[in-house]
């Protein structure tokens, strides 16, 4: 909720772009086991960006963000463990 209310919705140069890539990113996210509701900001930020990068002429697919998703993963589990610890 806080999210959606902080996180403007993104400008889409060419909507149909960016509205394909969403169920890319979404089956993504959902095959790393990760909860996140469909309507979360989030999923059309990385939507938008990656229809923006193939727009500027880069070939790209969503393991252009495997590394920010390790990354999160590790710091979402290390948060998870100290959640439990307490």
């Amino acid at each position: 909720v806080v999210q959606s209310a902080l996180t403007p919705p993104p400008t889409h140069p060419r909507h149909g772009d960016t509205a394909a890539t969403i169920d890319e990113v979404a089956t993504d996210i959902k095959q790393l086991g990760w909860n996140i509701k469909p309507s979360t900001p989030a999923i059309r930020q990385l939507a938008h960006a990656l229809a923006t990068l193939r727009q500027l002429g880069w070939d790209v697919t969503t393991d252009v963000f495997a590394p920010y998703v390790r990354a999160a993963d590790q710091v979402a589990r290390g948060e998870g463990r100290v959640c439990r610890r307490s």
